[in-house]
């Protein structure tokens, strides 16, 4: 584990792109594939989806929004990656 990963480790709500990409990946082994972003965008903007309703209680409504807006921006980063390029990493080549 790199310096910062474990620093990210050690946070309990992620404070940079660069802790929640951790928090995601490392900690929640969540890919962030454009398909894996897109589908916690829907369920958390959702608001009648259980998962939504777990998460922003647990986490307060303004740490949920701002999840939603740095899953924004990922889908957006996932959008300009060639299409290629982002299937090779999904079948763990790239």
């Amino acid at each position: 584990m790199t310096p910062n990963a474990e620093h990210f480790a050690a946070e309990l709500i992620p404070t940079s792109d660069a802790s929640r990409r951790c928090c995601s990946e490392v900690k929640c082994g969540i890919p962030l594939t454009a398909d894996t972003v897109h589908e916690r965008i829907r369920v958390l903007s959702n608001r009648d989806h259980a998962a939504a309703q777990r998460f922003a209680p647990t986490y307060a409504t303004e740490h949920s929004e701002r999840v939603l807006g740095w899953l924004r921006q990922a889908a957006t980063a996932c959008a300009a990656t060639p299409a290629a390029e982002s299937a090779g990493q999904r079948r763990g080549q790239g």
